[in-house]
């Protein structure tokens, strides 16, 4: 077995706390991250919503009439359904 000096323990033990705390920090910057990716999911969620029960969402486009008008030659427009 290999001695080891004080010099070699203190080295190898600067070294272990210096990966430990790349660690941390990398695990706090994959933790902020998640938090921000969740955060943005949550309003895109919030932003969904709000469409969806805007007057202008398909449920409430299903009495529209010009949803039923057709084109007829040159462009025309012709009401009835398809």
């Amino acid at each position: 077995m290999k001695n080891c000096s004080i010099q070699d323990a203190r080295t190898a033990c600067t070294n272990y706390e210096a990966v430990n705390e790349l660690d941390i920090q990398s695990m706090n910057i994959s933790n902020t991250l998640l938090i921000r990716h969740d955060k943005t999911q949550s309003r895109g969620r919030t932003n969904l919503r709000s469409f969806n029960s805007d007057s202008y969402s398909r449920e409430n486009m299903k009495g529209d009439s010009t949803r039923n008008c057709k084109a007829n030659h040159k462009g025309e427009m012709k009401s009835g359904k398809y």
